[in-house]
């Protein structure tokens, strides 16, 4: 018995040592499915949130499978794209290359390039793709494909050509000369403008230097500017440069340029623009000369007629100043003869000497006008900012007697300070004012004087109610001497050619506006600016 009980023990203990080892078995074999399981789960997360494009067809192209991101890209639901076939997606011009697609599959296990298809929305998608195909034991065989959707790069290539394109024709057909240099300053472009103007081929210019085609003389410091600008050590402005064409003849151009940097900002050579302004530079030269020249008339002339004017002034002041003896004798002795021989002329004789007498007076008159306008264009022109009020005031008082005789009323707007000078100034009122009294045959005389900026300059007007001015003598009441009543009203008739002898030195304008029976308008203008003190040419 005892020994049948060991024996059962045995076989126990056997069976519990196979029943632990087959549960570990079971255990392992557990492990393995869960492991297996997360696995296939972390795959499944790989490839659902992958970015790449991964979809699984038979060998004739119907899809088992496809990842969201494929789905994406053509815009259609995971669930739609099983059980299609890929040949249905292919856009219609290359449908007719998938047998042979298939057939790369299905002889080389591997195909690859790029797929043309067309999305829900039927916009056309492109892939990169890369498929393989995979057997398995007991299993169909498949292909596993996997892409890129590269469709908004290969837009943007064609933008890119497409406006390369477009640049390289605007490039080649400007009709401003261009030309690009690399980082050597040896030319890598050149368009037709500039092959034109140079007289060369392309070929000609192209992989050579950017110096060389300038006039020998320059050619070295060229050479050092363009490496310089190429380096950033000096400053890139327009310039002009004498270049030399094939023939051997020079051509001034004005050149542009602007450096070509790359994606990281680093310059990768320069882009010019020439500008032909040969003609343009031999105008400028042309038009130097000929005002060098007309300077030097000018300067000529000027003191010609300074020299012209200054023996004139003399002889005027001569002439007037000598004539005065012999009018002084004349007006003394017909006052002589008057006092002590009167009773013995008969009437006409009295007549004739009165006559004599009157026009002595008339003739010193103008002398002394002339001496005073020979003065006035000799002596300087002091201007310096004065109130015009002042000066008229001061006017107004040099006339009182002639004002009271007349019972003339003068009356005046606001007037302006002016850098003028002002005893000079004061001449030009006196003299209008005393012009505006005596030609007057209504009484009283109503003189108004006022004055109006525009156009950075005093306008001045001194409007009076007298007997106006006929139009066809507008032109000569300024004149020396020119008188429109002689006899009628007196005078020396050179009032109004000191006023503008005087208002010329200041570089101003004077005018009349009149008609006969309605008075007249003296317009006269002065600078609106006041400056310092200063002295005026004589």
């Amino acid at each position: 018995m005892d020994a049948q009980h060991g024996g059962t023990r045995l076989s126990y203990s056997r069976l519990l040592r196979k029943i632990r080892s087959c549960r570990k078995v079971i255990v392992g074999l557990k492990h393995e499915r869960s492991a297996a399981r997360e696995r296939e789960r972390l795959n499944r997360l790989l490839v659902d949130n992958s970015l790449g494009l991964m979809c699984i067809h038979d060998l004739d192209g119907v899809l088992v499978a496809v990842n969201p991101a494929a789905a994406r890209s053509l815009g259609f639901e995971i669930q739609e794209g099983a059980g299609r076939n890929l040949r249905d997606w292919l856009a219609p011009a290359v449908r007719h290359r998938f047998g042979k697609y298939l057939s790369r599959i299905r002889n080389n296990a591997t195909a690859s390039g790029l797929m043309r298809l067309i999305a829900n929305d039927g916009s056309e998608r492109v892939w990169l793709y890369r498929n393989s195909k995979y057997e398995c034991a007991g299993n169909p065989t498949l292909v596993i494909g996997h892409a890129l959707d590269i469709t908004d790069r290969i837009k943007a290539e064609r933008a890119l050509k497409h406006g390369e394109q477009r640049f390289r024709e605007l490039f080649d057909y400007a009709p401003i000369a261009y030309h690009e240099i690399d980082r050597n300053g040896i030319i890598r472009r050149v368009n037709k403008a500039e092959c034109n103007l140079l007289g060369k081929d392309s070929s000609e210019l192209i992989g050579k230097p950017v110096w060389e085609q300038v006039v020998p003389e320059f050619r070295e410091n060229s050479r050092r500017e363009v490496h310089r600008k190429l380096a950033g050590l000096q400053e890139i402005a327009p310039f002009t440069r004498e270049y030399q064409r094939k023939d051997g003849t020079h051509l001034t151009v004005e050149i542009h340029e602007r450096l070509i940097r790359g994606a990281r900002g680093d310059v990768q050579g320069m882009r010019s623009a020439l500008i032909d302004i040969t003609a343009r530079r031999k105008a400028e030269i042309r038009i130097q000369t000929l005002n060098a020249e007309l300077e030097q008339r000018v300067v000529e002339r000027t003191a010609a007629l300074a020299r012209s004017n200054d023996a004139l002034e003399q002889f005027a002041y001569t002439v007037s100043h000598d004539l005065q003896e012999p009018l002084r004798s004349i007006t003394g002795f017909a006052g002589l003869l008057a006092a002590r021989h009167s009773k013995a002329l008969p009437e006409e004789g009295a007549e004739f000497l009165e006559q004599i007498a009157d026009g002595a007076a008339r003739m010193t008159s103008m002398i002394r006008g002339l001496l005073e306008y020979s003065r006035l264009l000799q002596a300087p022109v002091l201007a310096e900012p004065v109130e015009m009020e002042a000066v008229f005031d001061a006017a107004l008082l040099n006339l009182e007697a002639a004002i009271a005789e007349s019972s003339a009323v003068i009356t005046r707007g606001a007037l302006p300070i002016v850098a003028v000078d002002p005893q000079l100034l004061m001449q030009v009122f006196q003299n209008l004012l005393s012009n505006s009294i005596k030609y007057c045959t209504v009484k009283p005389p109503v003189i108004h004087v006022c004055a109006q900026e525009t156009g950075g300059e005093w306008i001045f007007c001194v409007q009076d109610n007298g007997i106006g001015i006929d139009r066809a003598h507008l032109g000569h009441v300024f004149g020396v001497f020119k008188r429109l009543h002689e006899r009628e009203i007196p005078g020396s008739g050179i009032g109004l050619s000191i006023c503008r002898a005087i208002i010329e030195r200041h570089g101003g304008r004077i005018w009349v506006e009149s008609e006969p029976g309605a008075g007249s308008r003296f317009y006269f203008t002065v600078s609106s600016h006041t400056g310092e003190r200063s002295e005026g040419s004589h």
